[in-house]
């Protein structure tokens, strides 16, 4: 690695360019306009480039009219110095990138830096930095400080320790979202940093024991905050350790604003500085920790509180279920997410019991005793979870909503039992920039919504190039990937919308019971041994998996394609499972037994819906009083699915409401009238979560929908809200 230092980080950006083009013509243009400079810079860089490339057996081509390109038998080699040279070395930086580095060194520094000190950091002329301070000095006055810069001992920050911290993070959370290149205050690891000449603000230790202090610290007091306030203290808490470990204390004058959540800063603070090297806890004497406490209190009074009563139901249901599912799991020693039909399941069925509650409708009909007795154990954790949410918001869930719900997990236990030694994990890529933080919180997520799922690899989009593909089985990334993958990609954000976990929740079903794909590679054989004699049938298969592999040709999709879609589009989605000829607006039906019959006859006709199903429906509504209320205003009746159905969906509005008899004095008016004819249990999941999710996103959803004057209107405000959640 230290003979690449004979050129510039210019240079070998360039050369990392025409390896990735594969032999490729590159025009100089083109290089120009990569690296941000000019094409007559460009030819001074090949000349320097050149040389280097042949001490290292490398043929870099250069032809006139076609462009710049690395011989194809050079290739390999090229690509192995490259891999030498690490992955952030050959970082060029443009202007914006660059005065964002300096801000870092500037915010990292605790002395003075000269202009000329800068300039053969960043590799750059001294006029060019002096250009950067513009945006430098404006950057830290929109953030209320002052740099100083003195011609002969340089540049000075005005700001005291908390500040500095303070400003820190909002530099760590403004980068989010920025091109992976602005990433490099988040140092990976102390060579990378090193090798691009860059300071770190971070490291991936520090931020890990951050957010696991902070977890392990909310559930102790018994609350959460809200997901910026647990980005903002995070970053917080990653910062205060390594300013610590530096040397660099808060004063006791830094902070003078009324602190209330000391007990829990003091807590949080042993905590954190325990948390990897105790010894940085005993290098804080008694009033070094006070003004440290005080600070970091201050910090946790600013951050708000996780209100549970202001989450929509659907959010609400998200965080019970995960609750549950890690109460369970740390209990039984079993993993419930891998049980991934079942506990969809349970999570629309948690979402549907909250939305019941919420209006005053309750299950009537206790699960079998037995359930309960035989699983005491489950039935007593889920109670504690489920009354720990539900107290907050005003909610009661009877012992019938709990036997249930206890119910799930019983079923999931006897499978357990039966096939103990089955793996149904799922390895997963994760692709987040070159963000530590960002692949901290979506590991956290992840964790907490899906614990079955297992992490192999954290990595930046660039390194997902040298991947090997079967080493994982999905990617999940909060970045765009823009080259085709032999494997599924699911774009999520890094603290996991609701949608994200729907998406997620889709790609499990379909993998895990849902459709069975088409094998080429199976097809393929099975087509040459009906014709001709195979000497080696597994040299064959071999050769010809690697060769789909390579085309990044999935199964069930033989042409490879041109961008990469996420997997949760296999099941089908809710708007296209509701054809036009099923939708009706304004119908007249005295109750809802007559709403069911008018809503599905078009289906019965079109063959659409077995009458058994629709009998069904009927039975649950007299034994169970199950009318399939979502919301006020709409249901949705259903019954077990039938494969003699074809998957559709009617959607029919009423000229006058009619009231649901719920019992107990609970009447229900409806107005609008989803009917569903599922297949099986995965398609049915997907499709009811996504109607609550509509539900719970837009509250003017079923209102919208009654208010149509007309079948087509009636289809086109159904068409556009589901639009509106999918983008």
């Amino acid at each position: 690695m230290g003979e690449l230092v004979s050129i510039s980080r210019r240079c070998l950006q360039e050369f990392r360019l025409l390896v990735e083009a594969a032999g490729s013509p590159m025009t100089l243009r083109a290089l120009a306009q990569s690296v941000d400079v000019s094409e007559r810079t460009v030819r001074y860089d090949l000349e320097s480039l050149e040389t280097w490339c042949h001490g290292r057996d490398i043929l870099l081509v250069r032809r006139r009219g076609v462009g710049v390109f690395i011989d194809r038998e050079s290739l390999p080699r090229a690509r192995d110095v490259l891999h030498e040279a690490g992955s952030l070395t050959g970082v060029f930086l443009s202007a914006d990138e660059r005065m964002r580095s300096v801000v870092s060194a500037i915010l990292t520094g605790e002395e003075e830096r000269t202009l000329d000190e800068l300039a053969s950091r960043f590799d750059v002329s001294r006029s060019t930095i002096l250009r950067d301070m513009d945006g430098v000095e404006g950057w830290f006055k929109n953030h209320g400080l002052t740099v100083v810069r003195h011609q002969k001992r340089g540049i000075r920050l005005c700001a005291n320790e908390m500040q500095r911290r303070l400003v820190m993070v909002d530099f760590c959370r403004e980068e989010v979202g920025l091109s992976p290149l602005s990433w490099s205050h988040i140092a990976t690891a102390e060579a990378e940093v090193e090798a691009a000449g860059l300071f770190g603000l971070l490291d991936r230790h520090d931020f890990i024991d951050a957010i696991d202090a902070l977890d392990r610290q909310t559930e102790v007091e018994g609350e959460e905050l809200t997901d910026d306030s647990f980005i903002m203290v995070s970053y917080y808490l990653a910062i205060m350790r390594v300013r610590i470990a530096r040397g660099c204390f808060v004063g006791a004058d830094d902070c003078r604003l009324p602190a209330r959540s000391m007990q829990t800063a003091g807590e949080l603070l042993e905590r954190m500085l325990r948390q990897g090297d105790s010894r940085l806890w005993e290098t804080l004497d008694d009033a070094a920790r006070t003004s440290e406490q005080h600070v970091l209190a201050a910090v946790l009074d600013a951050s708000g509180r996780a209100q549970l009563r202001d989450y929509p139901v659907g959010e609400l249901a998200v965080r019970v279920y995960g609750a549950l599912i890690t109460a369970m799991s740390a209990h039984f020693g079993f993993d419930f997410t891998i049980e991934h039909e079942l506990m969809a399941a349970l999570k629309n069925h948690i979402d549907a019991m909250l939305a019941r509650n919420e209006i005053g409708i309750g299950y009537g009909e206790l699960a079998p005793l037995e359930v309960t007795e035989r699983f005491r154990d489950a039935a007593e954790i889920c109670r504690a979870v489920i009354d720990r949410y539900c107290d907050q918001v005003g909610l009661h869930i009877s012992d019938a909503e709990l036997s249930y719900i206890v119910l799930y997990f019983a079923a999931a236990l006897e499978r357990f039992n039966t096939a103990p030694e089955m793996d149904r994990s799922l390895r997963v890529v994760l692709v987040c920039g070159a963000n530590i933080a960002t692949v901290a919180f979506l590991e956290r997520a992840l964790k907490r919504t899906f614990p079955a799922l297992r992490i192999v690899r954290s990595i930046s989009a660039s390194q997902l190039r040298e991947c090997d593909c079967a080493d994982f089985d999905v990617i999940l990334t909060t970045v765009a990937i823009d080259r085709v993958l032999p494997r599924p990609i699911i774009r999520v954000s890094p603290m996991l919308t609701r949608l994200d976990v729907r998406r997620i929740g889709a790609f499990l079903h379909d993998r895990n019971g849902g459709f069975e794909r088409p094998d080429p590679v199976s097809d393929i054989l099975e087509i040459v041994e009906g014709a001709s004699e195979i000497q080696d049938a597994e040299e064959l298969r071999s050769r010809l998996q690697r060769y789909f592999d390579k085309a990044g040709m999935t199964h069930g999709n033989l042409e490879p394609e041109n961008e990469c879609h996420p997997h949760e589009d296999v099941l089908p989605s809710l708007a296209d499972s509701v054809p036009r000829r099923f939708v009706r607006a304004h119908i007249q039906a005295p109750n809802w037994e007559s709403a069911v019959r008018l809503a599905t006859g078009p289906m019965l006709q079109a063959g659409a819906m077995t009458e058994e199903y629709l009998q069904g429906i009927f039975d649950l509504s007299r034994r169970y009083q199950q009318f399939g209320v979502i919301c006020p205003g709409l249901c949705m009746p259903h019954a077990n699915a039938d494969p003699d159905n074809e998957l559709s969906l009617s959607l029919v509005t009423f000229e006058r409401p009619f009231d649901v008899d719920m019992g107990q004095e609970h009447r229900v008016p409806i107005k609008v009238m989803f009917v569903i004819a599922p297949v099986d249990g995965s398609r049915h999941s997907r499709i009811v979560d996504e109607l609550i999710t509509l539900c719970d996103s837009f509250p003017k959803f079923v209102d919208d929908l009654a208010a149509a004057e007309s079948s087509d209107e009636l289809y086109r405000s159904f068409l556009r809200a589901c639009a509106r959640l999918e983008g």
